[in-house]
């Protein structure tokens, strides 16, 4: 019986141990389960607009209550986008051959990708190659590739699987193009001029150093293109050179193009000729007679054109500036911009094949873009101003810009025609302006500070002017001080106190070079680039004095740099280089701490607040949205602007305002939250999308603390 009894117990008591084990273990797995992947797979329309919204359907996975969702305008029409190739190391140039894409990678070599999927092309093997591939010409089966480092290495792609050893071309000089014709090879070496090599016996493994002929050019040779007997040579200075090549040993000089700066693109169609430079100009010309070329017209881009490809009535243009670009060139004498893909990185090459287009990325590595779906830039409205727009001030109706060779003033709202009113030269370049009343003070370089009278905004008339130690690139006022920033100089204190008068009170050395200040009270927060931010406290109005450094510990200092930097409520906002967004308590400036830094792709170097917003321009990658409501817990919101070349952002209650450089000054759709989320379940959410107001394709932003995706240009609005 007792036995019985034992056993009864026994067998209770492991059960409810079991039980007790199991619960506790549910609760541990439960506390401590790995959180689903977040992912945006796709969005559909289930809806046509009703009443105010469409209404969408997100699928993915990870969804949950902190999800959001963004609406920003798809700028750069990255829905054309629709495949990338990673690739390590710096993609200058591409060339397919049959069912491959051969890339001249600088620092990896030659990389062959395979085509099996157009949109997905994988690596198949990589050439290495030391000296540095920066071109690539076919020629049959033979890819003639040119290395910065003194060498045109020849490669037989017959059989792709087969890697034969290349004939090596050694040149003095550094290649940088090269173009077979016959049995020539010419070659573009930089400094040394265009060489010129017999290629009647290349053979694999065997080195010719000895060239036939060379053709020395004013400056540098830079890019090469050859049509039958005609050989066209780019330079940096010269313009553009025409050779005639029948007898490649005796080049003769058939007429020279003067441009406005070098040449950095050429292609031929049809007997005109159309080439890119580096002032941001494509111009086209006759050449039916190669010995006298004539200017038919040309077209303002704004950006480099780096490569050219030609399909039918269009011409295709890698800019390393604002990506893919289309030109209509139906009309002869009128091309036209009818659309762009900002892609990744810096467009450096583009070929196309099978209606798609594969670019050169640099560091970006391939892009794959769908060209029947390159529309124009979706902007609200546009000012091309005469120099390169860099700063951005709105005060009332009056947009003042920093246009580096001048001041602009724009009259905005209703009445006005968004045009430029009002202008003033500079001797050397504007970099910032800041205003004070009726006075406008400016940071012109080496030519310090001006103070401008703008209490007639059509007629700004400039003032005074007060010589600084260095160039003047940054400026903020601080009651009656001006606090101007050099980068090697530190920075200055001027007084302001008669706008008439201004005087430089003193100096104080900065550790760095100086790239931003903000002011916050009687505080000067300097971004000093590698020297990390730097806190000043203004002494007796007059003497900054550091009180506080906070540097990036190394090898970090080399990629942290404080780039930008604004102040507000005591916390610095700072666009840290490659750490992208670092934020600093320093409402006690002496003990001011990092509570935050939230990593964003590429170089961060811009910043811009709005409310509980944060806009950081990434080079190469556009403007970032930033949520920084909770300081201490910034959430990136997604890339709202797709806009490569953009330098500063301003923002208004119903858009943004975006300095584009020499494209002058663009509005666009201010990025709205939808306010319409519904989770349905940690794999769908349901939307509903408002029209914005202006017609066009905008991306969906979906993000929550495990992640944040793009949708694209998938949302539609057109004309009904």
């Amino acid at each position: 019986m007792n036995r019985k009894r034992l056993c009864t117990w026994s067998l209770l008591g492991a059960t409810l141990y079991a039980a007790v084990v199991f619960q506790v273990g549910s609760s541990f797995a439960s506390r401590y389960a790995q959180p689903e992947v977040f992912s945006v797979d796709a969005a559909e329309k289930i809806s046509a607009q009703n009443g105010d919204a469409e209404q969408w359907v997100i699928s993915g996975s990870g969804f949950d209550e902190s999800t959001r969702v963004i609406l920003s305008a798809d700028v750069g029409n990255l829905h054309a986008l629709v495949g990338s190739v990673p690739l390590e190391g710096n993609t200058f140039d591409l060339n397919i051959v049959d069912e491959f894409i051969y890339v001249a990678n600088k620092q990896l070599g030659l990389q062959v990708l395979d085509l099996e999927n157009p949109l997905r092309p994988k690596i198949r093997t990589t050439y290495q190659i030391e000296q540095a591939p920066v071109d690539i010409f076919q020629d049959g089966e033979r890819l003639f590739v040119s290395c910065a480092r003194e060498t045109v290495r020849v490669y037989d792609v017959s059989q792709p699987a087969v890697r034969k050893p290349p004939a090596i071309i050694k040149v003095d000089g550094r290649p940088s193009s090269s173009r077979v014709g016959g049995t020539a090879l010419y070659v573009a070496t930089g400094m040394n001029g265009v060489h010129i090599f017999d290629v009647t016996q290349l053979v694999p493994g065997k080195i010719i150093d000895r060239a036939i002929a060379r053709i020395d050019v004013p400056g540098k040779a830079l890019s090469l293109f050859l049509e039958g007997d005609t050989l066209f040579v780019a330079t940096d200075g010269a313009g553009l050179l025409v050779y005639h090549v029948a007898d490649p040993a005796h080049p003769q000089l058939l007429a020279t193009v003067p441009l406005r700066g070098s040449v950095l693109a050429v292609a031929v169609l049809d007997g005109t000729l159309y080439l890119g430079d580096n002032a941001g100009y494509v111009s086209w010309y006759d050449i039916r007679d190669r010995s006298a070329p004539v200017l038919v017209g040309d077209l303002y881009t704004g950006g480099q054109a780096l490569d050219f490809a030609l399909d039918g009535q269009r011409l295709y243009i890698a800019d390393s500036l604002y990506g893919l670009l289309a030109l209509d060139i139906a009309e002869r004498g009128k091309p036209e911009i009818v659309g762009c893909v900002d892609v990744p990185g810096q467009a450096r090459s583009v070929s196309l094949r099978n209606g798609l287009a594969y670019v050169a990325s640099n560091s970006m590595g391939v892009q794959v873009v769908d060209l029947s779906a390159i529309e124009k830039q979706h902007v609200l409205a546009s000012v091309e101003t005469p120099g390169s727009a860099k700063k951005l001030l709105l005060d009332g109706e009056w947009l003042y810009v920093a246009d580096f060779y001048g001041l602009q003033i724009i009259q905005r709202g209703p009445g006005s025609d968004g045009r430029i009113t009002g202008s003033l030269a500079a001797r050397d370049h504007i970099w910032d302006l800041a205003r004070k009343g009726t006075y406008l003070f400016l940071a012109e370089g080496r030519d310090g500070v001006s103070t401008v009278d703008v209490s007639d905004p059509r007629h700004p008339e400039r003032i005074a002017r007060v010589a600084l130690p260095g160039a003047a690139t940054r400026i903020a006022v601080l009651g009656e001080r001006l606090i101007v920033a050099t980068k090697r100089a530190g920075i200055q204190v001027v007084d302001i106190s008669n706008p008439y008068r201004p005087v430089l009170l003193g100096t104080t050395p900065v550790n760095g070079l100086v790239r931003d200040i903000a002011v916050d009270g009687n505080f000067i927060s300097v971004a000093a680039d590698k020297g990390g931010v730097q806190i000043f406290e203004l002494v007796d109005d007059q003497y900054p004095v550091l009180i506080r450094q906070i540097v990036r510990p190394r090898p970090m200092d080399h990629f942290c740099r404080a780039m930008a930097i604004e102040a507000r409520n005591g916390l610095l906002y700072v666009a840290n280089g490659n750490d992208g967004l670092l934020i600093v308590d320093a409402r006690q400036p002496q003990s001011a701490q990092v509570v935050a830094t939230l990593p964003l792709p590429g170089m961060v170097h811009g910043l811009y607040l709005d409310g509980e917003r944060a806009y950081l321009d990434s080079s190469d990658n556009g403007i970032y949205l930033v949520d920084i409501a909770t300081p201490e817990q910034p959430r990136s919101l997604g890339r709202v602007i797709s806009m490569s070349g953009a330098l500063s952002v301003l923002g208004t209650e119903e858009s943004l305002l975006v300095a584009t450089g020499r494209t002058g000054v663009q509005e666009i759709y201010q990025p709205q939250e939808l306010e319409q989320v519904s989770l349905e379940s940690s794999r769908q959410l349901r939307v509903g999308v408002p029209h914005p107001g202006t017609n066009g394709r905008y991306s969906l932003h979906v993000s929550n603390r495990n992640g944040q995706q793009t949708l694209h240009g998938i949302v539609n609005f057109s004309k009904q």
